[in-house]
């Protein structure tokens, strides 16, 4: 059934939660002609949202967030009823024994996704996570077939995953993220000498995710190792890793100012 013709009420309902912006924004282009969406940038506004409506058929929740993370608030969630088994996690990689722990449950359960995805990864995830719900009303059209793979220079995006991201986000709010990045990345090489450690854990994480989705392969690369290092203390490890970025963040202002320009 065409997604054109789908009655707005017969949609599965989808909240999405996630504290980057960037992940947030893909996630509800990618999903927002199947499905009725709605976002949250903390887990405790979910949860308030949750306890005065209608609890939605599937949470895509982050388990890396401030203040209350994707296991509290998956605890807070199951308070409320049998409701465990419409949540679907989405990850760029733990930074606590703790979130390790959780991530290794759910992938057991077969609710965590890794960034990045693609959309047809996501949508199949999704599918299963309703049909456990009863509440998949109608069969989504397929995605299309997968490019054929090509590497892209160091530092510039995937040309394929590009071309995914331009099929569900205007150019000019991906020209704005790319831009938004790359002033992250250089603030974060630029003040990693002054911050704790477990914060340039948590920053490492959080950009990592945002390189991953936006397809920078080689800079995710880098910046989950810093994470990983950065994790158990290991600062030696962590500042080697980022000392390997600024020649890829080069390559890749490159790119902004040409994709800029496009």
């Amino acid at each position: 059934m065409s997604a054109a013709k789908i009655d707005l009420n017969l949609r599965p309902s989808v909240m999405i939660v996630d504290d980057n912006q960037l992940v947030l924004t893909l996630l509800a282009r990618m999903l927002q002609n199947e499905y009725n969406i709605t976002e949250f940038m903390d887990a405790r506004s979910a949860l308030a949202a949750v306890k005065t409506g209608k609890i939605p058929d599937v949470i895509i929740s982050d388990i890396m967030m401030p203040e209350m993370d994707g296991q509290a608030f998956y605890e807070e969630i199951r308070k409320l009823g049998s409701y465990s088994t419409r949540f679907l996690f989405i990850t760029g990689g733990a930074v606590t024994e703790e979130s390790l722990e959780f991530e290794r449950k759910m992938a057991v359960l077969g609710r965590l996704l890794l960034k990045p995805f693609e959309a047809d990864q996501l949508h199949a995830a999704l599918n299963e996570t309703l049909t456990l719900q009863g509440a998949l009303e109608y069969e989504h059209e397929a995605c299309p077939e997968k490019r054929l793979a090509t590497s892209p220079k160091a530092g510039y995006p995937d040309p394929s995953r590009l071309s995914e991201l331009e099929e569900y986000v205007s150019l000019d709010i991906l020209r704005s993220q790319y831009q938004k990045l790359h002033g992250q990345m250089q603030h974060l090489i630029a003040n990693a000498p002054q911050l704790e450690i477990e914060e340039l854990a948590y920053n490492a994480h959080k950009l990592a995710g945002a390189a991953g989705m936006l397809g920078i392969s080689d800079i995710a690369y880098r910046l989950r190792g810093c994470q990983n290092a950065a994790a158990v203390g290991d600062r030696g490890e962590a500042t080697s890793q980022l000392a390997e970025i600024p020649a890829l963040t080069a390559a890749f202002a490159t790119f902004v100012a040409d994709h800029a320009l496009k």
